[in-house]
């Protein structure tokens, strides 16, 4: 009885998508997060015409607070209240803490990832600006949203689509521009705190 051998190029095809598969899971590409819902045309031309020219403190301990504000490039300098020498114009202070759901993926464990975990996550920053040396009630700034989070490998399809990163959702370019335009929809009363 004669033996079948299978096509070297079928092999390395094959070879080739396992070794590639391998690479993107050990990247961090076994999680799918969901990103915000985009922003339309005419919010983006907006919000490419916004600049506060403001400075921004923002108290202790939010680095992550810092960081985002910093990339959204609305106020001139972003940094922790404790940074400054001179108090800045304006300070933000974080009103509602957004933690991801802790979860034990115990199935997508024992079957190496095959068996897919799914929770539903909120991300965002719920925080308030106020004018600096004052603890009058500021501008409450509100950015949150929910979606899936997908650990496994069936995350590797997943963020294939456009609504969906196998990076920290906070950390994609459509998050910041979703949080600016949530920042820049407040432009009024956010320019009245420093006219004050």
């Amino acid at each position: 009885m004669k033996r079948v051998m299978p096509d070297n190029g079928t092999t390395r095809t094959v070879i080739l998508a396992l070794a590639l598969c391998l690479a993107i899971g050990l990247n961090g590409g076994c999680v799918s997060t969901t990103l915000p819902p985009r922003i339309t045309e005419e919010q983006r031309a907006l919000l490419h015409k916004t600049q506060f020219g403001l400075t921004i403190g923002v108290e202790d301990p939010e680095d992550g607070l810092v960081m985002a504000l910093g990339k959204t490039h609305l106020f001139a300098r972003v940094d922790h209240l404790k940074n400054f020498t001179m108090p800045p114009d304006l300070v933000a202070r974080v009103e509602e803490k957004l933690y991801g759901t802790a979860t034990i993926p115990i199935w997508t464990g024992l079957s190496f990832g095959i068996i897919p975990t799914t929770v539903n996550e909120s991300w965002g920053y719920s925080f308030s600006i106020r004018r600096s040396g004052t603890d009058a009630p500021g501008v409450p700034i509100r950015f949150v949203y929910s979606g899936p989070t997908t650990l496994g490998w069936w995350a590797i399809v997943l963020n294939m689509l456009p609504d969906r990163t196998m990076r920290d959702a906070d950390n994609h370019p459509r998050f910041i521009e979703s949080l600016a335009w949530t920042i820049t929809a407040k432009q009024n009363a956010i320019e009245s705190l420093n006219a004050k």
